[in-house]
């Protein structure tokens, strides 16, 4: 078994999305779990769906095998783990006022670059509030640091 560390998050239709956590077996590619979600945009929220976890042969689907309570309690202690282990957003393709954009962000989740199309990306900054965070080589311009026993003054050059 070769573990992957692969996280893997893919709109399945325009209201749902999958979440999955994959490694190789024997040539399978094996999720170690999958969730499905349906996107409620107006609450901004995600309501799990299924859930799929391929080694002990699970698929379980709300309403059929497993409560909306026990998958979402789930659901939300994964992403704790998830977010635990390091893993993060670095980047979201997404359709935006008619174009493909790309949105790209930090370790810390703060949206560092947007990409596409230039009316939809001025767009997707102004109507999200988009703020870049600063430049932390900026932040240290005329500060004095010392590196090995010798004061620098720190300048930019171009």
């Amino acid at each position: 078994m070769r573990y992957m560390n692969q996280n893997h998050i893919n709109r399945l239709s325009d209201d749902t999305l999958s979440i999955a956590h994959t490694y190789e077996q024997n040539g399978d590619l094996m999720y170690d779990p999958e969730m499905v979600f349906l996107i409620d945009e107006e609450n901004q929220a995600l309501k799990p769906l299924e859930y799929r976890q391929d080694n002990l042969g699970m698929y379980q689907v709300v309403g059929e095998n497993i409560s909306d309570r026990e998958l979402s309690s789930f659901a939300v202690e994964w992403f704790k783990n998830i977010r635990s282990q390091g893993f993060h957003l670095t980047r979201h393709n997404l359709e935006y006022a008619d174009a493909d954009i790309e949105v790209s962000y930090n370790e810390k989740g703060e949206i560092i670059n947007v990409e596409g199309e230039e009316n939809a990306v001025a767009l997707y900054i102004e109507e999200n509030g988009v703020e870049f965070p600063v430049d932390e080589t900026a932040e240290l311009v005329g500060k004095e640091i010392t590196i090995d026993d010798r004061r620098l003054i720190v300048t930019l050059t171009q």
